[in-house]
């Protein structure tokens, strides 16, 4: 009996003990698994117009190291034999043109003035030792903005929410670069293309758009300011050209409405979701492999799937002008004349 017993808890110990050398081996296999994939991802949030630097947070960089940096899957920086460091100015249509700066040394990419188009993921890699850190960026407007719709050819008012205008306020709403009109000072809103379509409210400062153009669309500026205060508002006017009803497997056009120019910077949204696409056709997601761009930044979509029905909006960003406008492409069996 006493044997019996003996040899069970010699029994029960040894299990006890390959059980806890499986659990620690098994923690190890676990740890080498992450550790040797060098997979790692942090986030952050930038101001618009700040300059941020990007730490790959490696320990050196050695000889034969090759040090990529992307965004999204275009390469936009390298460093090669630890210190020959490149930008690729031209990538992606020169988004970043003038904005990079790459450090030999320690692989950091600093980004300067940040837009509000540079939002996204920017990935670091050594393809010497797999090593590979994705940062995923948020660029917040400086001044918070408010966002506004309004279909073409109908009339909008930009709101600044005061009760009342003081005799010494001075008020001054810009399109752009563009002042288009002002309280207690002079600036002419012909001039700027809007030719007796806007009406400024003196006892509250906000400002009426009638007829409203797809050159109307973009960012607009309110400063209001006096002895007392000073006040800055912003909105951003997106005009919906209009409704299209499609079918699916059909070819779809949405037209940027503008001549490009060679420094214009062109976004495409679908919904909230960037369609990460450039004029070479470059694509960083899969799913949009039906859609392309021409010279012109339009988007075609063919053959469009039944998942593509939706809100497009496009940006069209330069050093002095934004243009915003939206399509609404709707499956043409869901639209049942009246």
């Amino acid at each position: 009996m006493l044997i019996c017993f003996r040899f069970q808890l010699f029994v029960n110990i040894y299990l006890i003990f390959y059980i806890v050398c499986v659990i620690y081996l098994f923690g190890q296999s676990v740890w080498l698994f992450f550790c040797s994939s060098g997979v790692f991802g942090e986030s952050l949030s930038v101001k618009e117009g700040d300059s941020v630097t990007l730490f790959p947070q490696l320990t050196e960089i050695k000889k034969d190291d090759v040090i990529d940096w992307r965004f999204g899957d275009i390469l936009i920086a390298r460093v090669r034999n630890n210190n020959n460091p490149a930008v690729y100015e031209d990538a992606l249509d020169g988004k970043f043109r003038g904005r990079l700066q790459l450090n030999g040394q320690t692989g950091d990419l600093t980004i300067t003035n940040f837009r509000s188009t540079d939002t996204g993921d920017y990935e670091v890699s050594n393809i010497i030792n797999n090593f590979r850190k994705t940062i995923s960026v948020t660029v917040m407007s400086a001044v918070e903005v408010k966002s506004v719709s309004v279909k073409e050819g109908d009339s909008v008012t930009l709101h600044t929410d005061l009760t009342e205008v003081h005799e010494d306020d001075v008020i001054q709403w810009r399109h752009g670069d563009t002042c288009v009109a002002e309280i207690n000072k002079t600036c002419d809103g012909d001039a700027a293309g809007f030719r007796d379509r806007l009406q400024l409210d003196h006892q509250t400062g906000s400002l009426t758009i009638t007829n409203i153009t797809t050159a109307d669309s973009g960012l607009y500026e309110v400063k209001i300011s006096s002895s007392r205060r000073t006040i800055n508002q912003r909105f951003s006017v997106t005009v919906i050209v209009g409704f299209m009803f499609m079918r699916e497997g059909s070819t779809v056009i949405l037209n940027t409405d503008t001549e490009i120019q060679r420094d214009d910077e062109i976004l495409w949204k679908f919904g909230d979701e960037v369609i990460h696409i450039d004029r070479f056709n470059r694509r960083v997601d899969s799913r949009w492999r039906n859609i392309s761009v021409n010279d012109n930044g339009d988007l075609i979509i063919a053959n469009i799937q039944s998942d593509q029905f939706g809100d497009y909006d496009v940006e069209i960003k330069n050093k002095s002008a934004l243009k915003k406008l939206q399509y609404k492409v709707k499956d043409a069996k869901d639209y049942v004349l009246h």
